[in-house]
């Protein structure tokens, strides 16, 4: 899975290995909103097998892809993402002047 200049400097930035963004984007909730696909790991969906310790790491980590060529654009730690993935608006209109 490709990512982005951007996202590689996020993910070392916010000590997210790699191996932790495989398994988010196996085992992770997809939701589409603004253009995007969220990939949201939430304790519901981290697999029993792995370690505590693991399924700590990972309980909470959202990537950002671009649903036509499955880059990853960025990635972060939220506990409460999933909610603020949904809240976000769904189309963006253009802004008017004041």
């Amino acid at each position: 899975m490709p990512l982005t200049a951007h996202a590689e400097l996020r993910a070392q930035q916010r000590a997210i290995h790699e191996e932790e963004l495989d398994l988010v984007v196996d085992y992770g909730r997809r939701v589409h909103n603004g253009g995007a696909l969220y990939i949201f790991m939430g304790k519901r969906d981290i697999p029993d097998s792995l370690a505590p310790a693991l399924k700590e790491r990972l309980h909470g980590i959202t990537i950002i892809m671009d649903p036509g060529t499955e880059e990853i654009l960025t990635t972060y730690r939220n506990r409460r993402g999933l909610r603020d993935i949904k809240r976000k608006r769904k189309e963006y209109s253009s802004r008017k002047a004041a």
